[in-house]
């Protein structure tokens, strides 16, 4: 069960570990709404053709922005899917349609791609940096109208 403070926002400010059917039940069902609905078919559509055009097994994504808050109609989902170097260097350009902007026009989705190097691989420190990076963005709140940003969790699920 996820757990939201007084703004609607998860806790705690962290990676919350989660599923699709959570996902679903807490942002789609339990919030009923077309736009809702939408985005979340646009998601599920998403992740089926990115497995199915990149011959992949399975992959991890965070998941953020409005639509896992208690907003009633968010613009879109914020998504950050992890890929192995060897994965992304095997699938070449195919992976540009599921990149921002292409990712926007085709799903409705603000969507990144983080290229995992291994721990000993030369090129590591884009991995941590990128992490760190998306970690800041989705632990925090845009400025609020007082300037404040609020700290908020995001969902982690595997597929």
């Amino acid at each position: 069960m996820l757990i939201f403070n007084q703004a609607g926002l998860l806790v705690p400010d962290a990676k919350i570990e989660s599923n699709l059917e959570e996902l679903q039940s807490e942002f789609v069902i339990n919030i009923p709404s077309d736009k809702r609905s939408t985005l979340f078919k646009k998601l599920m559509e998403y992740n089926s053709e990115l497995k199915l055009e990149c011959d992949l097994k399975g992959f991890t994504q965070w998941i953020d922005g409005s639509f896992v808050t208690r907003t009633q109609d968010p613009g879109d989902i914020d998504l950050v899917t992890f890929l192995e170097h060897n994965e992304l260097a095997r699938v070449g350009d195919k992976i540009n349609k599921f990149k921002y902007p292409n990712s926007e026009r085709n799903y409705l989705l603000d969507a990144y791609i983080i290229e995992v190097y291994p721990e000993e691989h030369k090129e590591r420190f884009k991995t941590v940096s990128d992490i760190s990076y998306w970690l800041d963005r989705f632990t925090k709140t845009r400025r609020n109208r007082k300037g404040n940003k609020l700290s908020k969790g995001f969902l982690e699920i595997h597929h």
